[in-house]
């Protein structure tokens, strides 16, 4: 594997909730692939993965977001809550430079 260019990497001491993670996602994956029917052609399981990615991301509303929504939602909801919090910053930057400009 070394010389296909594939590096091992474990996860940070004390940190055993990202392997947990990851494993529990492998494990829903491979569960999911087992329900799939056989493999016919050579692009089929990749069509199978890019499929599980769109059911769980798009479809399948997660377990412990609020409101049950999907990943897909709670990501999208986050840039808007981002875009909107550095709005907020950029103008208290413009509304302090200006209120320091006013008073020298």
């Amino acid at each position: 594997m070394a010389s296909l260019g594939v590096q091992a990497t474990t996860g940070l001491l004390g940190r055993p909730t990202t392997q947990g993670k990851n494993e529990h996602f492998h494990q829903v994956l491979f569960k999911w692939l087992g329900k799939q029917p056989n493999v016919q052609r050579l692009d089929q399981p990749q069509e199978f993965v890019d499929s599980f990615d769109l059911i769980r991301n798009l479809q399948r509303p997660h377990q412990a977001v609020l409101g049950r929504i999907t990943p897909q939602q709670s990501w999208d909801a986050t840039a808007q809550i981002v875009a909107a919090y550095a709005e907020q910053v950029d103008d208290a930057i413009s509304n302090s430079e200006a209120v320091t400009r006013t008073e020298h």
